[in-house]
């Protein structure tokens, strides 16, 4: 399946962009990296097993993609409840990641009418998870001026 050449290049990719993402004066730092991406990866395998033809019969890509977001957000909840940067970095990667698995492998053989109502769809979706993230995350309260 296509998914499966995909799989491993996004995994490289986003355990790269984390390694390199930002200083944590913390020795678990890459323990919730390698675990968020493993996560990514067995999700994956059981949004397959799960949704694919074996399961509800949903097309492969369209399950692999569906598992990709939930991942996201389970990460991004995660991260939140546990107040783990780390882990909400990793579900930003896995949503790109997924964002890039959208726009080349799913809509690669879709007419062009729908490509464009689709990704005017996720732009939406995802200004709105930025706004909702701007918002949310930790230390984001009204601030004093500095003095």
């Amino acid at each position: 399946a296509m998914w499966e050449v995909w799989m491993p290049l996004m995994l490289l990719g986003s355990l790269a962009m984390l390694s390199n993402s930002i200083e944590v004066d913390d020795e678990k730092a890459n323990i919730y990296y390698v675990s968020a991406i493993g996560g990514w990866y067995l999700l994956s395998r059981f949004g397959f097993l799960v949704l694919g033809p074996l399961g509800l019969g949903m097309n492969p890509n369209a399950a692999v993609t569906t598992a990709w977001i939930l991942t996201a957000l389970v990460l991004l909840a995660l991260g939140f409840a546990a107040d783990r940067i780390q882990l909400r970095l990793a579900s930003f990667a896995v949503l790109f990641s997924t964002v890039l698995k959208i726009v080349f492998v799913d809509l690669a053989k879709t007419d062009q009418a729908i490509k464009v109502v689709i990704l005017m769809l996720l732009g939406l979706v995802m200004l709105g998870g930025g706004y909702w993230y701007i918002h949310h995350r930790p230390g984001a309260g009204p601030q004093a001026p500095a003095t």
